[in-house]
């Protein structure tokens, strides 16, 4: 028998990663079969579970567990899929980028309300911000070439609870080495839809899948929650 390809951990939680894959692209179906019809809906969701399982033995090592950026890597495999199925079905990025984007909305939302309220009062705590503390020191030794680099920003309390820059984005280096960078600004619209659902006010004035120099995420309880949809460059 051929030896397998691939890093051990994506291995050995392969059936957990399709697993999740179908959950993630059944929370997309509602808005799919809208826009498109139930037929094409349905294989949205078969095939890009087909497109998915490839990508999985792709997928660089950052960690595994230890790394809390793990799961988003892992996602982004996922949308990629959705993606290349899309694309197979004529359908252009925009309207990818927007299944992708409403996905999110769907996937984060099935949490009631109270447990969103509590999810984004833990991601703004002083816990929380000691471990992004820890994981911005622990990035700049850049063990995993693959991974993401960051920097923590204390904040006032008042135009914003805490921050981050990431220099390096795990995201787009995947996405680049897969010859899909140009679904990387589509997905860092997504985080409108995350925090907003989590009460957290979003602001970013730069990415790096824009071509910026890093991602500025400066994280505010309430206030007023931006819609990441249409982008700007679809706005104008």
């Amino acid at each position: 028998m051929a030896e397998q390809s691939g890093h051990p951990y994506y291995l050995q939680n392969r059936e957990k990663l399709l697993a999740e894959h179908r959950k993630m692209a059944e929370a997309g179906r509602a808005f799919a079969a809208q826009r498109y019809g139930e037929a094409l809906a349905d294989t949205l969701v078969h095939e890009s579970l087909a497109e998915f399982e490839p990508l999985i033995p792709e997928l660089p090592y950052v960690g595994g567990k230890r790394n809390p950026l793990t799961g988003n890597l892992v996602s982004s495999a996922g949308a990629l899929a959705v993606y290349r199925v899309m694309q197979q079905h004529g359908k252009p990025i925009e309207e990818a980028g927007e299944l992708l984007y409403r996905l999110m909305e769907t996937w984060i939302r099935r949490y009631p309300q109270l447990v969103r309220h509590l999810m984004g009062r833990y991601y703004l705590s002083r816990l929380s911000q000691r471990q992004s503390k820890r994981q911005a020191v622990l990035s700049l030794q850049r063990r995993y070439p693959a991974d993401w680099v960051r920097i923590h920003v204390d904040g006032d309390g008042q135009a914003f609870e805490w921050g981050v820059d990431y220099l390096e984005c795990g995201i787009v280096k995947f996405l680049c080495s897969q010859g899909a960078d140009e679904l990387a600004p589509y997905l860092c619209l997504t985080d409108y839809a995350l925090f907003g659902a989590l009460g957290i006010e979003l602001t970013r004035t730069q990415t790096l899948a824009e071509g910026y120099e890093k991602c500025d995420f400066r994280f505010k309880w309430g206030g007023e929650m931006p819609s990441g949809w249409p982008p700007p460059w679809l706005e104008s």
